[in-house]
């Protein structure tokens, strides 16, 4: 990451080898001697963490579990040492987002530490003791949590963006370190220690004061420019706002209902429950339709700079495998602790539909859309016939249809049904691209006309609603069935996305100054997706039981607020990305 050309005598990257005056000159190598001397010291803590993570690999368990305890902590040490060293060695190219992320992990390791060091040696009984174990520490540990998790997004974010240290090895330890907060599973702190590793090996080569200057001078290489539609951004971080409401439900209030067709609705506690599930409905189908447009929309472009036709299926074909592989390896670990690669959610959904969505991206945008409504039509049907049927050796076909088990493999989000939301993304992107004031127009009255047809369908009955309310109150005549998605579901969520896609559409004064964030959540969606469930989870920790929804509400607030400055940090790096990295496609 070494700059070709060389500075000038004008240039104050110059000032170490030509300075101007005795003083610039005594402060210049003063702090690039401090700089160097850090990064010396981050280099040398970065391989003793190696070698202590080996060490415990292959030493045997210590008789005095106290001692066990007082060593498990000189890894923390370490690595908060070795913070101050990948710290320094990247400035100042890290910005300010980088620096309160190198302070509040290490503060936050810090804290972990001293806990596992108390416990270590305050004998039980005691009030110390007492303290450790009971309620109180709760929101400490919370505090502590939250300032490593967020400390890690914040540095490693940075870093990526300042481009100095392998990317590739940030990447590792980041996901490696916040996964360790949550998980015992061995896998995890090897990922930390070959990142940590390959970060060291780089501060290594860059302890002289003249190679830290150089390395934080590169610079990163421009994609070319692509135009954004502002409106579909804003939707997007819509969407991904109101799914964090979901996902803080989850791990502060221990509840996620599921929706499914050949089960019992879930039976909610209160209208305010219920209509905090309601919230989250149009994420789904949002999700579908924006990633069809973008496909669309993606390979129109890269048309237009000439792409072949196969290179923009093989590029859309990675990046839908991608979408499996970081379902797997990011967010299994982030909720379940480990890697369950037979268990398959909305991102490897949406990276199948992705993948089946390649073979229609020639279509017209008539028979896009016509295609895309018979799946959905087709399969308000289709699930009675497959609940009972004997499919012999096509049996494993069901987990590309309904949600359930399949031998050792399961599925939540079928990609069949969703890939009919897909195609009328295409079918949408199309007319964008021939008229734009058309399409966002027919956004509102197609929106309103969908939350009429949910009305009419919950009437009536019947066909369109895979499960019938069971009385006549407000939250049973709400509650849907969303795996797979009932028509009646479909036209209330994705009414809704319409016709704030219309909203949204009339407000480009608006979305381009003070609701700036939407888009920008919306242009990193995919990141903020990645790492939010780290930052909710940690935030959960302040309520070891089960906690109301107003403690819910706090916790999705307080972690938009954490989440916002990294996802745009990463958005700013991955825009000055070639548009063929495969970090465009985070």
């Amino acid at each position: 990451m070494l700059p070709t050309g060389s500075s000038s005598p004008t240039d104050p990257r110059a000032a170490v080898a030509v300075p101007s005056t005795a003083s610039q000159a005594g402060g210049q190598v003063h702090r690039s001697f401090g700089a160097s001397f850090a990064v010396r010291v981050g280099s040398v803590a970065g391989l003793l963490l190696v070698a202590l993570v080996v060490a415990q690999i292959l030493l045997p368990t210590l008789p005095n579990p106290a001692l066990e305890r007082i060593l498990n902590t000189l890894p923390l040490l370490a690595v908060a040492v070795w913070f101050i060293g990948i710290d320094a060695v990247q400035r100042p190219r890290l910005g300010r987002l980088g620096r309160l992320g190198t302070a509040a992990a290490i503060t936050g390791l810090t804290g972990i530490a001293a806990i596992d060091l108390l416990a270590a040696f305050v004998r039980s009984g005691g009030e110390v003791s007492a303290f450790l174990s009971g309620p109180g520490m709760s929101p400490i540990s919370a505090i502590i949590a939250v300032l490593y998790v967020w400390g890690i997004l914040a540095l490693g974010t940075d870093s990526l963006r300042a481009g100095v240290l392998p990317r590739g090895a940030t990447v590792l330890w980041m996901v490696g370190m916040l996964a360790a907060l949550f998980t015992s599973w061995p896998p995890v702190p090897m990922i930390a220690t070959a990142g940590i590793l390959w970060s060291s090996i780089r501060l290594l080569r860059a302890w002289r004061a003249a190679e830290i200057e150089r390395a934080a001078d590169a610079r990163p290489v421009p994609a070319e420019g692509i135009g954004r539609l502002l409106p579909l951004d804003a939707l997007r971080g819509l969407i991904m706002i109101l799914m964090a409401i979901d996902h803080a439900s989850l791990f502060v209030r221990r509840w996620h209902p599921f929706e499914t067709w050949n089960q019992p609705l879930p039976d909610y506690p209160s209208l305010a429950a219920m209509l905090t599930r309601l919230a989250t409905h149009p994420c789904a189908p949002g999700f579908y339709f924006l990633m069809g447009a973008g496909m669309l929309l993606f390979a129109q472009a890269r048309r237009q700079v000439g792409w072949s036709e196969g290179r923009i299926a093989g590029h859309l074909a990675l990046r839908g495998l991608l979408l499996v592989a970081v379902e797997m390896l990011i967010v299994d670990l982030a909720t379940a602790g480990q890697v369950y690669p037979f268990e398959f959610s909305i991102l490897a959904s949406l990276g199948a539909a992705m993948l089946l969505g390649i073979l229609f991206l020639r279509l017209s945008g008539k028979a896009q859309a016509a295609i895309g409504a018979a799946i959905v039509l087709v399969m308000q049907v289709l699930p009675g016939h497959l609940l009972d049927a004997d499919l012999g050796i096509f049996t494993p076909i069901r987990l590309l249809l309904l949600p359930g088990s399949v031998g050792v493999a399961f599925v939540l989000y079928p990609p069949v049904p969703w890939l009919g939301v897909t195609l009328l993304g295409m079918a949408f992107a199309r007319l964008l691209l021939s008229r734009p004031d058309k399409a966002y127009r027919w956004a509102l009255p197609a929106g309103a006309v969908s939350l009429g047809l949910f009305l009419l369908l919950r009437l009536l009955g019947g066909f369109g609603n895979l499960r019938m309310p069971e009385s006549n109150t407000l939250v049973d005549f709400l509650n849907v069935v969303k795996y797979p998605p009932s028509l009646s579901f479909l036209f209330l969520a994705f009414g809704f996305d319409l016709v704030m896609l219309y909203a949204f559409s009339r407000s480009s004064r608006w979305l381009a100054t003070w609701a700036r964030p939407l888009v920008i959540l919306g242009q990193g969606a995919l990141y903020f997706f990645l790492v939010h469930w780290f930052v909710y989870r940690s935030l959960s920790l302040a309520w070891p039981t089960p906690a109301g929804l107003p403690q819910t509400y706090f916790a999705w607030a307080v972690g938009l607020v954490l989440l916002y400055p990294a996802c745009k940090a990463f958005e700013a790096f991955k825009h000055h990305m070639p548009v063929e990295s495969v970090w465009r496609m985070i």
